[in-house]
């Protein structure tokens, strides 16, 4: 990662950072509209704003600056995507086996 880091403009660094960022964010809020308003079926008044519509604006507004990006980052984003995928895929034998456990360093440890 550092290597790529090192090798890019500071643009398309920053570019790709708002690619995953933006997705990360769509992600989260249709989490929120399919947990809350869909699956736990909570939809009074005040539930469908806070799980529908909230989440459902925040989504769009992502999806808007998402589609602004530049065609680089995209493309870009898009193969460090499919890297990061083929690598679960890989690594859980296509999800049959669990993912690896990744510990926080402790920093009290180390003293």
């Amino acid at each position: 990662v550092a290597i790529i880091g090192a090798t890019q403009d500071m643009e398309m660094i920053i570019t790709m950072i708002n690619f995953g960022a933006l997705t990360a964010f769509m992600f989260v809020n249709l989490s929120v509209i399919f947990h809350y308003y869909i699956k736990e079926q909570l939809r009074s008044g005040m539930n469908t704003l806070k799980y529908l519509i909230m989440p459902g604006l925040g989504f769009l507004t992502c999806l808007t600056l998402f589609l602004s990006l530049s065609a680089n980052a995209k493309i870009a984003g898009g193969i460090w995507t499919a890297i990061g995928l083929l690598y679960i895929l890989f690594s859980t034998n296509f999800f049959r086996k669990p993912f690896k456990e990744i510990k926080a360093l402790d920093m009290s440890e180390q003293e």
